[in-house]
Formats: C-alpha cells, sequence, structure tokens
C-alpha cells in the first residue's frame, strides 16, 4: 500500500526524530500545565507562600515552557524540511 503523505519520502528515522522533537513540545506544554496547578495550590492562605513569590515563578514556567516548545517544534521542522537526521542521528 503506498503513502500517500507529504513525508512518505522521508525515511523512518526522520520522521522518528521529527516524532520525539513534537513529543518533547508537547512534554513541556503537558510539564507546564501541571507546574501551573502546583503554583495554584501554592498560592492557597495555608500555605502563605506570598503574592511576589506566585508572579515569579509563574513568569519563570511560561518563559521556560515557551522557549522549550518553540526550540523543540522548529528543531521538528527542520529536521523534517532538510529531510535527514545529520550525520549523529539521534
Amino acid at each position: 500500500m503506498m503513502q500517500t503523505t507529504a513525508f512518505a519520502g522521508l525515511s523512518r528515522e526522520v520522521r522518528q526524530l521529527a516524532g520525539a522533537w513534537f513529543q518533547l513540545a508537547i512534554a513541556a506544554l503537558g510539564l507546564s500545565a501541571l507546574l501551573a496547578l502546583v503554583l495554584v495550590f501554592a498560592r492557597t492562605p495555608f500555605l502563605g507562600l506570598g503574592g511576589r513569590f506566585f508572579r515569579t515563578a509563574l513568569v519563570l514556567h511560561v518563559d521556560m515552557a515557551v522557549v522549550v516548545w518553540f526550540l523543540a517544534v522548529a528543531a521538528g521542522i527542520w529536521t523534517l524540511a532538510c529531510g535527514r537526521a545529520g550525520r549523529t542521528g539521534w
């Protein structure tokens, strides 16, 4: 059976490597959501960590999640666009 997708001409190694980059991007978003829940629980009155800690941690976790997500998606697209996994592969 012939594949009719745009990526049918790419090798299996390239598709796996690009898929791994995209999985890293999804994992970054998932971990960011979990950390947001931890921050919400840390903000509860009985823990008393204060507003300044909350704002700093919130900004840092969003910034880091966006950076990891953006770089992982860019690497996945780059791998698909080049059509090869490079000399070192994984």
